[in-house]
């Protein structure tokens, strides 16, 4: 599932459309994701992980629909693409496209002129890896980058929290598209009540009923859901109303 934390690119001080280009980074042109997958427990742990520095989380997301968007590149760590003009440009080192048909063993073999920078930071996510020079693998190649994710992402040094991120082309292709790639609002249930930001529930709930009013649907077509971080076989519920 590819997922979107309310953090000042779409849906930010009270704009409820979901148009690219009203929050705080729209001029970038881009939106920042992140793909959860049930087989991120066996490398990752007891919690689902998904962009929460700055304290993210406390105002929810959106669920995408992966085949109404546009995904541009991945990272298997957070590059922080909001100093990033387009998010996958003025990458020092290239493309991860060489290793598209790597070995999951030894993903450097092979290879004619391996560089053992490229190789980690493409396949491997190493502690070593910059944030500003980090190879972006292309949307394409996103099942390719899952596998190399899976297998070696996450490493606390250089990823946080463990989450990839993935950018999404956002302006007019987003934009038209509406509002046809938000599948969903949702929550973190663990932040249900906090006070700020008179809660997550809520303030979630406000987010999603401005959304569907603007875009003429009803709360079926656009649910709120509860997001149970600690729950890799079911981590989405209908939340209490719905």
């Amino acid at each position: 599932m590819l997922v979107h934390l309310l953090d000042s690119y779409i849906f930010v001080d009270g704009e409820v459309s979901g148009l690219s280009g009203q929050g705080r980074f729209g001029q970038l042109g881009t939106i920042s994701a992140t793909i959860i997958l049930q087989r991120q427990r066996e490398r990752f742990g007891p919690k689902i992980p998904v962009y929460d520095i700055n304290d993210a989380g406390r105002y929810g997301g959106v669920v995408i629909r992966q085949e109404a968007v546009h995904l541009r590149c991945m990272y298997g760590a957070d590059i922080g693409s909001w100093g990033v003009q387009g998010g996958c440009q003025d990458r020092s080192n290239g493309w991860c496209d060489e290793f598209v048909d790597a070995s999951r063993d030894n993903p450097c073999a092979g290879l004619q002129h391996p560089s053992s920078y490229k190789c980690k930071c493409c396949t491997q996510f190493s502690p070593g890896c910059s944030t500003s020079s980090m190879p972006p693998w292309r949307g394409e190649h996103v099942g390719v980058f899952l596998d190399f994710y899976l297998r070696y992402g996450g490493h606390p040094a250089c990823c946080g929290s463990g989450y990839n991120e993935v950018i999404i082309q956002a302006g007019d292709a987003w934009n038209h598209a509406l509002p046809g790639p938000i599948e969903a609002f949702f929550y973190d249930v663990a932040r249900k009540n906090e006070e700020w930001g008179k809660g997550a529930s809520a303030h979630a709930r406000r987010m999603r009923d401005g959304f569907v009013q603007k875009w003429g649907l009803t709360t079926a077509d656009v649910p709120l859901l509860e997001f149970d971080r600690t729950n890799y076989e079911w981590p989405f519920e209908p939340a209490a109303g719905e």
